[in-house]
């Protein structure tokens, strides 16, 4: 008796709900999901899809510049270390800086 009741009452709760028609629903306007991806149902025309590959292909380009200045700069920064290293090791392993000047 206990799961009939619970039942009646699951349908009971799913007739309550306010039903809203399909092409009310706002987000479905716009597209469409599905398992196999997003599917598109507005259409650009051509002219704002023209736009809209001149927008693209210039943040593609200040994108790709961007890789590069940074590549570059780290490039540069880890030869610096690199070349660095052996004269800061040169330093530290030579032992004049223990040597005592009386002159001081």
């Amino acid at each position: 008796m206990g799961i009939q009741a619970m039942n009646t009452s699951l349908k009971n709760n799913n007739r309550r709900k306010p039903r809203v028609p399909l092409f009310k629903k706002e987000r479905l306007l716009y597209s469409v999901s599905s398992k196999s991806g997003m599917n598109d149902t507005v259409q650009m025309k051509t002219f704002e899809y023209a736009e809209f590959q001149k927008k693209l292909f210039k943040q593609k380009k200040k994108d790709r510049k961007k890789r590069v200045v940074l590549l570059l700069i780290t490039l540069v920064i880890t030869i610096l270390i690199v070349l660095w290293i052996p004269y800061v090791l040169d330093y530290l392993m030579d032992n004049s800086y223990l040597d005592v000047h009386p002159g001081f």
